[in-house]
């Protein structure tokens, strides 16, 4: 599939995707290796541009199809339908290459998807949307933004019709990547300058248009990959050179990793997970950062009991996900009806990792979702159980005013972040 470029590793990516059910962004950094960073960066377009709006275009595939298309023939038509409706791609390139790489996959479908493109390339989304009577505002929010509808439920629930449109809208593009510099061993002013536009909240990151592991300087260990929600979160931490954490729930690791960069690499970071194949991925980060301070173990942090006691200690629990779609747009396609077990696990883990605390140090509580029940839900519930732990404001550099009160949501709507939720507490003394 490679030998088609860009569309090649893309094709490739949506069937790893759907074979293994792999994340987008971990299938396409596979799909992409050996290719220039021009098709990676037309290849990431691509997937995340189908997994985005894989609901719309199907809908509008199989208003043309006669009958079903084979998994791959419909991966085909879907690389080629976003082409036509989201990236300006000429009607000729978009239709023959997806002929073309129907010939080499299926070749007795190739006059279908001609056919079936053809007759998209005088549609767009909205005419879409119209024609399929999009009659309620809740409606075109499933259909426009190719949302489930449970989760439209649950963003209307939070934030109103008009917020959850305002957020559909932010997370509806491709989000570039985050590369945040290697403190410890930051990129010269070419590496700079060729990974991407400088972040508009991250002083000292950049936004790159492409796979992470292309970005020049990334393989030296120049970049980190992170959002600047997880960057605060991290922040709310305070740390200091030669101090000690606790990162419970570390997998795959950049906050472990980024909390080693604010200590100068001087220190203690004790990283565990329960997921053990995710472990060997922050220690091949790690090596590639050059920081020598992560202490990796599997571990359950439910009951995990550390030999030692920690100048903070990080919760950033397993939850529902719902906050990171804009960059992992595949989150929608989760099994809703899991998420209900969230709550009592992240409490179990909060509970635990408070143990590890010393007196006058510092826990941090923090989830990537929307949901109220696995955020102030489990922290509520945590303090009024827990009176030796107190609630304590600090600062969100690209948020004026920060968290006075110790908790905040951040929106990627509002702050032009993945949403998070941190909570910071202090153990009394």
């Amino acid at each position: 599939m490679t030998a088609f470029g860009a569309r090649g590793a893309a094709l490739e990516a949506l069937c790893d995707i759907r074979r293994r059910g792999v994340f987008a962004a971990d299938a396409l950094n596979k799909a992409c290796e050996g290719l220039d960073s021009r098709d990676a960066s037309m290849a990431w377009r691509i997937v995340m541009g189908v997994t985005q709006n894989r609901v719309l275009l199907d809908a509008a595939i199989d208003e043309k199809l006669a009958g079903k298309a084979e998994p791959i023939v419909r991966d085909i038509l879907r690389i080629g339908a976003v082409q036509l409706f989201y990236m300006r791609v000429p009607q000729s390139a978009a239709v023959n290459e997806a002929v073309k790489q129907t010939k080499a996959a299926c070749p007795r479908a190739a006059g279908l998807v001609n056919a079936v493109l053809r007759a998209l390339a005088a549609e767009t989304p909205d005419s879409v949307i119209a024609r399929m009577g999009a009659l309620d505002r809740k409606k075109e929010l499933e259909l426009r933004f190719s949302l489930p509808e449970w989760y439209t439920v649950a963003l209307i629930e939070r934030l109103g019709i008009d917020g959850a449109f305002a957020f559909a809208e932010k997370t509806g593009g491709v989000k570039p990547v985050t590369l945040i510099e290697n403190a410890l061993e930051p990129p010269d002013d070419a590496q700079r300058s060729a990974a991407g536009e400088p972040h508009p909240l991250l002083p000292d990151a950049r936004l790159y248009d492409g796979a992470a592991a292309s970005a020049p300087g990334f393989e030296q260990g120049k970049w980190i990959v992170a959002d600047a929600g997880a960057r605060a979160a991290v922040s709310a931490l305070g740390l200091l050179p030669g101090q000690s954490l606790w990162d419970a729930c570390s997998a795959p690791g950049g906050k472990a990793l980024m909390a080693a960069m604010d200590m100068r690499g001087k220190g203690v970071v004790l990283a565990t997970d329960v997921a053990g194949k995710k472990l060997q991925k922050i220690r091949e980060s790690a090596a590639r950062l050059r920081i020598g301070i992560l202490d990796i173990r599997l571990a359950d942090a439910s009951s995990y009991a550390p030999e030692r006691l920690f100048d903070a200690v990080l919760c950033d629990v397993p939850c529902s996900g719902l906050g990171v779609i804009w960059g992992k747009p595949d989150i929608r396609f989760k099994d809703s009806a899991a998420f209900g077990r969230f709550p009592a696990v992240q409490l179990k883990i909060l509970e635990n990792a408070a143990k590890a605390v010393k007196p006058g140090g510092v826990l941090v509580y923090s989830t990537c979702t929307f949901i109220n029940a696995e955020n102030e839900g489990v922290t509520s519930a945590f303090l009024e159980a827990s009176p030796g732990f107190r609630s304590e404001g600090f600062e969100v550099p690209f948020s004026p005013g920060g968290a006075p009160s110790g908790e905040i949501t951040l929106w990627p709507h509002i702050h032009g972040t993945d949403c998070f939720y941190i909570h910071k507490m202090r153990k009394a003394l």
